[in-house]
Protein backbone atom coordinates (compact mmCIF):
# COMPACT_ATOMS: atom_id res chain seq x y z
CA UNK A 1 0.00 0.00 0.00
CA UNK A 2 1.39 3.12 -1.06
CA UNK A 3 1.11 6.34 0.92
CA UNK A 4 -0.52 9.76 -0.43
CA UNK A 5 1.68 12.88 0.09
CA UNK A 6 0.35 15.43 1.68
CA UNK A 7 -0.28 17.39 5.43
CA UNK A 8 -2.82 15.79 7.73
CA UNK A 9 -5.38 18.27 8.78
CA UNK A 10 -3.46 17.96 12.65
CA UNK A 11 -1.02 19.46 10.96
CA UNK A 12 -2.62 21.77 8.99
CA UNK A 13 -4.09 23.11 12.45
CA UNK A 14 -0.67 23.38 14.29
CA UNK A 15 0.48 25.44 10.95
CA UNK A 16 -2.38 28.27 11.48
CA UNK A 17 -2.77 28.15 15.50
CA UNK A 18 1.18 29.09 15.23
CA UNK A 19 0.76 31.63 11.82
CA UNK A 20 -2.16 33.03 14.74
CA UNK A 21 0.00 33.52 17.76
CA UNK A 22 2.41 34.93 16.02
CA UNK A 23 0.27 37.40 14.22
CA UNK A 24 -1.22 38.48 17.31
CA UNK A 25 2.05 39.52 18.79
CA UNK A 26 3.08 41.83 15.76
CA UNK A 27 -0.46 43.74 15.39
CA UNK A 28 0.37 45.73 18.79
CA UNK A 29 3.75 47.04 17.35
CA UNK A 30 1.97 47.35 13.90
CA UNK A 31 -0.54 49.84 15.21
CA UNK A 32 1.81 51.77 17.00
CA UNK A 33 3.88 52.09 13.96
CA UNK A 34 0.95 53.09 11.85
CA UNK A 35 0.25 56.05 15.07
CA UNK A 36 4.02 56.96 14.37
CA UNK A 37 3.63 57.42 11.05
CA UNK A 38 0.16 59.46 11.35
CA UNK A 39 1.59 61.97 13.49
CA UNK A 40 5.00 62.47 11.64
CA UNK A 41 2.76 63.12 8.57
CA UNK A 42 0.80 65.70 10.02
CA UNK A 43 3.86 66.91 11.94
CA UNK A 44 5.12 67.36 8.17
CA UNK A 45 1.91 68.90 6.78
CA UNK A 46 1.89 71.60 9.10
CA UNK A 47 5.42 72.43 8.74
CA UNK A 48 5.20 72.36 4.96
CA UNK A 49 1.66 75.16 5.76
CA UNK A 50 4.04 77.20 7.52
CA UNK A 51 6.78 76.83 5.33
CA UNK A 52 4.16 77.97 2.18
CA UNK A 53 2.76 81.15 4.36
CA UNK A 54 6.11 82.29 4.59
CA UNK A 55 7.34 81.98 0.71
CA UNK A 56 3.95 83.46 -0.13
CA UNK A 57 4.94 86.85 2.08
CA UNK A 58 8.13 86.87 0.42
CA UNK A 59 7.32 86.37 -2.86
CA UNK A 60 4.10 88.81 -2.75
CA UNK A 61 5.65 91.41 -0.66
CA UNK A 62 2.41 91.26 1.74
CA UNK A 63 2.13 89.98 5.03
CA UNK A 64 0.46 86.49 4.84
CA UNK A 65 -1.51 85.24 8.04
CA UNK A 66 -1.67 80.88 8.70
CA UNK A 67 -4.88 80.85 11.22
CA UNK A 68 -6.40 78.01 12.46
CA UNK A 69 -10.05 77.82 10.75
CA UNK A 70 -12.53 75.03 10.93
CA UNK A 71 -13.21 76.18 6.96
CA UNK A 72 -15.32 78.54 7.11
CA UNK A 73 -13.12 81.11 6.28
CA UNK A 74 -12.91 82.82 9.44
CA UNK A 75 -10.36 82.11 12.02
CA UNK A 76 -12.13 80.03 14.52
CA UNK A 77 -12.44 76.74 16.26
CA UNK A 78 -8.97 74.80 17.28
CA UNK A 79 -5.57 73.75 15.16
CA UNK A 80 -7.21 70.32 14.83
CA UNK A 81 -10.29 71.42 12.58
CA UNK A 82 -7.66 72.58 9.90
CA UNK A 83 -6.10 75.63 8.99
CA UNK A 84 -6.04 78.98 6.53
CA UNK A 85 -3.70 80.65 4.56
CA UNK A 86 -4.25 84.05 3.42
CA UNK A 87 -2.83 87.32 2.46
CA UNK A 88 -3.41 89.47 4.96
CA UNK A 89 -5.15 92.82 4.35
CA UNK A 90 -5.39 94.48 8.09
CA UNK A 91 -9.17 93.91 8.12
CA UNK A 92 -10.76 91.52 10.98
CA UNK A 93 -9.58 87.87 10.25
CA UNK A 94 -12.32 86.22 12.72
CA UNK A 95 -15.16 88.39 11.10
CA UNK A 96 -14.24 86.19 8.03
CA UNK A 97 -11.96 86.38 4.62
CA UNK A 98 -13.02 87.16 1.39
CA UNK A 99 -12.74 84.17 -1.12
CA UNK A 100 -10.30 86.45 -2.93
CA UNK A 101 -7.52 86.50 -0.46
CA UNK A 102 -7.61 83.11 0.83
CA UNK A 103 -4.53 80.95 -0.38
CA UNK A 104 -5.01 77.97 0.53
CA UNK A 105 -6.94 75.57 3.29
CA UNK A 106 -5.99 72.76 5.45
CA UNK A 107 -7.58 69.42 6.37
CA UNK A 108 -8.72 68.55 9.82
CA UNK A 109 -6.02 66.72 11.73
CA UNK A 110 -6.42 63.63 13.67
CA UNK A 111 -4.02 65.21 16.13
CA UNK A 112 -4.87 67.39 18.82
CA UNK A 113 -2.69 70.42 17.92
CA UNK A 114 -1.85 73.55 20.04
CA UNK A 115 0.46 76.31 19.06
CA UNK A 116 1.70 78.74 22.10
CA UNK A 117 4.54 80.90 22.97
CA UNK A 118 7.83 81.04 25.18
CA UNK A 119 4.88 82.11 27.94
CA UNK A 120 2.69 79.37 27.19
CA UNK A 121 0.10 81.09 25.68
CA UNK A 122 -2.17 79.82 23.11
CA UNK A 123 -1.85 81.37 19.43
CA UNK A 124 -4.76 81.34 17.00
CA UNK A 125 -2.70 82.57 14.20
CA UNK A 126 0.82 83.61 13.13
CA UNK A 127 1.75 86.07 10.80
CA UNK A 128 4.34 85.96 8.07
CA UNK A 129 5.48 89.72 7.37
CA UNK A 130 6.35 90.85 3.45
CA UNK A 131 9.96 89.82 4.21
CA UNK A 132 9.43 86.44 5.86
CA UNK A 133 9.58 86.87 9.58
CA UNK A 134 6.58 85.23 12.15
CA UNK A 135 5.25 87.77 14.24
CA UNK A 136 6.70 86.05 17.20
CA UNK A 137 8.37 82.31 18.11
CA UNK A 138 6.21 79.60 18.60
CA UNK A 139 6.04 76.20 19.27
CA UNK A 140 3.04 73.78 17.31
CA UNK A 141 2.51 70.64 19.35
CA UNK A 142 1.06 67.65 18.22
CA UNK A 143 -0.29 64.80 20.14
CA UNK A 144 -1.54 61.75 18.89
CA UNK A 145 -4.08 58.89 19.90
CA UNK A 146 -1.22 56.97 22.07
CA UNK A 147 1.06 58.01 24.95
CA UNK A 148 4.35 59.12 23.51
CA UNK A 149 3.68 60.39 20.40
CA UNK A 150 3.77 63.94 20.78
CA UNK A 151 5.71 66.09 18.27
CA UNK A 152 5.87 69.62 17.62
CA UNK A 153 7.06 71.81 14.75
CA UNK A 154 9.36 74.82 15.86
CA UNK A 155 8.91 78.34 14.24
CA UNK A 156 11.61 81.02 15.09
CA UNK A 157 10.72 84.58 15.08
CA UNK A 158 13.21 84.67 11.69
CA UNK A 159 10.47 82.42 9.92
CA UNK A 160 12.86 79.79 10.48
CA UNK A 161 11.12 75.94 11.23
CA UNK A 162 12.23 72.56 12.70
CA UNK A 163 10.63 69.65 13.44
CA UNK A 164 11.24 68.03 17.21
CA UNK A 165 13.60 65.22 17.08
CA UNK A 166 13.76 62.91 20.11
CA UNK A 167 16.42 62.91 22.78
CA UNK A 168 18.29 60.46 24.39
CA UNK A 169 15.35 59.49 26.87
CA UNK A 170 12.78 58.98 23.77
CA UNK A 171 11.16 62.51 24.54
CA UNK A 172 10.45 65.75 22.43
CA UNK A 173 10.75 69.13 23.14
CA UNK A 174 9.24 72.43 22.30
CA UNK A 175 10.95 75.60 20.96
CA UNK A 176 11.18 76.50 24.77
CA UNK A 177 13.79 73.47 25.72
CA UNK A 178 10.08 72.08 27.40
CA UNK A 179 9.47 68.22 27.43
CA UNK A 180 6.53 67.88 25.14
CA UNK A 181 3.61 67.25 27.56
CA UNK A 182 0.21 65.52 25.81
CA UNK A 183 -1.34 64.35 29.20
Amino acid sequence: MTRAAGFTLIELLVVLAIGGVLAMMAIPGLSSLAATQRIQAEQRELADALALARSEAVSRGRPVVLCRSTGDRRCTGTWSDGWMLFQDDGSDSSQGVAEERILRLGQPATARIVAYNGEGVPRGEVRFDREGYSSERLTFRLCGQQPGHARAVLLERTGRLALSRADEGGQHRDAFDHVLDCS
